[in-house]
């Protein structure tokens, strides 16, 4: 009976010791459970492996009675063949092609060409796969419209179209002949107004890309670039006797900065000239002349009240009678009647 209480005692008194059991017991259960899964994981990760290389493992059987066979280097021309047009793709991804939504403009349809040019260059595309990369990247609109052409022409066709071609149907789609009849006139009605030279010039040049049949000789480009200018920059462009559209863009550009320095200076200046005339003193002004600061006296102005020129505000105590010839008061406020002497000042003789 005393081991039993002393027993009883002991567990009573050391709960911390079964709380402790009951952590490993967790433990070891989770630890279990994790290892149980990971097996599981391999397992699985095991067999999808091994169907994997089950469904890449060639398949070599005969065909029919004939005794043909697939051969091994088939098929391995075959999945060279695959791998190179997945990589030429890549790499016409990664020359960054311009996505096409078939807009109304026939500029944003020249540039997308031009663009996309670029991008097939960049990636060295074979000819037979130009067509076909350059559609990918159509949205919207024009992803409609090659839509319905593959249709027309049979999808086989039209992707074995050449680049030359592939273009002709693109620019007779959204480079109509309307739409270069509006290009025309606005080629023809363009001024630079309010826009940059740059400006001016890259918009001119995007639209003689289209138009370029109407100006056909260099004299006629620089004709139609110097109409669209300021009578005075005109003037100058024309005096600098430029002969090629390259050489009247340049001197316009040239003018142009010319002028934005001058008016630069002449803010720089007029702001300078505010913030001395602040510092002057009242009594004086200043001019300038030939970019040379001059300090004048202020003019003097006549004054009603002491009936004399000064300048400035009128202080009867500094005013000089011109009678007596003494400061401090008017010739109306004179103490001297009568006539005075014109050499002494003194009144009781001339």
């Amino acid at each position: 009976m005393a081991d039993a209480g002393r027993e009883t005692q002991t567990q009573e008194t050391n709960p911390q010791g079964e709380l402790l059991d009951n952590v490993v017991q967790l433990m070891k259960s989770a630890m279990e459970q994790q290892e149980e899964r990971l097996m599981k994981a391999l397992e699985v990760r095991d067999a999808n492996d091994r169907r994997r290389e089950k469904i890449n493992e060639p398949d070599v059987r005969s065909l029919g009675d004939t005794g043909n066979a697939i051969r091994m280097e088939d098929l391995v021309a075959s999945n060279m063949k695959y791998s190179e047009r997945a990589r030429a793709y890549k790499n016409f991804l990664c020359s960054k092609p311009p996505e096409f939504s078939g807009t109304d403009s026939p500029v944003a349809c020249l540039n997308w060409i031009q663009e996309m040019e670029q991008a097939i260059d960049t990636s060295e595309c074979e000819e037979g796969q130009k067509v076909k990369f350059a559609s990918s990247m159509m949205r919207g609109r024009a992803l409609t419209w090659w839509n319905v052409t593959k249709t027309i022409m049979g999808t086989a066709t039209a992707l074995s179209l050449t680049w030359d071609a592939f273009k002709k149907e693109v620019l007779d789609e959204y480079c109509n002949e309307r739409a270069i009849d509006r290009i025309e006139d606005e080629f023809r009605a363009l001024k630079k107004r309010d826009m940059s030279v740059r400006e001016y010039s890259n918009l001119l040049l995007e639209k003689l890309d289209l138009v370029g049949h109407i100006v056909p000789s260099e004299k006629d480009r620089v004709k139609a670039y110097m109409n669209g200018l300021p009578t005075a920059m005109k003037v100058m462009v024309r005096c600098s006797k430029a002969y090629t559209l390259r050489e009247a863009i340049e001197e316009s550009q040239f003018l142009e900065d010319v002028h934005s320095r001058g008016k630069e200076e002449e803010a720089e200046f007029s702001e300078k000239r505010k913030w001395e005339d602040r510092r002057s003193p009242p009594h004086e002004y200043q001019i300038y002349e030939e970019g040379r600061r001059i300090s004048h006296r202020r003019k003097s102005k006549w004054c009603r009240e002491c009936r004399s020129k000064h300048a400035g505000m009128c202080n009867p105590n500094h005013s000089t009678c011109l009678k007596c010839g003494m400061l401090g008061h008017s010739h109306r406020d004179c103490s001297i009647k009568g006539t005075i002497c014109f050499a002494c000042r003194k009144s009781g003789h001339v």
